[in-house]
């Protein structure tokens, strides 16, 4: 089953987008599934790395819909396959659930989002500034 599949079953068919660019695989998650979304991928379809969390504020793009973005860069060691997950945020609910619990690697990343762009990452073990 690929990943899309079962990101369908966990989260249903309207429950992600995708895009691609080159070899760049995209799955736009809505915030309040980003979890499940990230779970499903790591335990379903063995997306066992997390390679990075960055914050993206899109104030100034042009025709950009919502103010900040945070992308997730997966790698299934196994495969080599690679998936960049999207979600956005708004002011002035600008939380996302914390990825640690699923790996452990996300702590500084996730740290570096929200010092850096005020985004609460909740559930995460140690929020101190960087």
């Amino acid at each position: 089953m690929s990943y899309l599949d079962a990101l369908a079953a966990k989260l249903g068919p309207d429950g992600y987008s995708t895009s691609e660019f080159r070899d760049n695989k995209r799955v736009h998650v809505p915030a309040d599934k980003v979890y499940a979304a990230l779970q499903c991928l790591k335990e379903e379809c063995g997306f066992d790395m997390l390679i990075d969390v960055v914050g993206v504020d899109y104030l100034l793009y042009p025709d950009a819909r919502d103010r900040f973005g945070v992308v997730y860069a997966l790698l299934n060691t196994k495969t080599g396959e690679r998936v960049y997950v999207k979600t956005c945020v708004n002011e002035p609910e600008l939380e996302l659930p914390s990825a640690y619990p699923l790996w452990k690697g996300a702590d500084w990343m996730e740290r570096e989002v929200c010092d850096m762009f005020g985004i609460v990452i909740a559930g995460h073990p140690d929020l101190r500034r960087i």
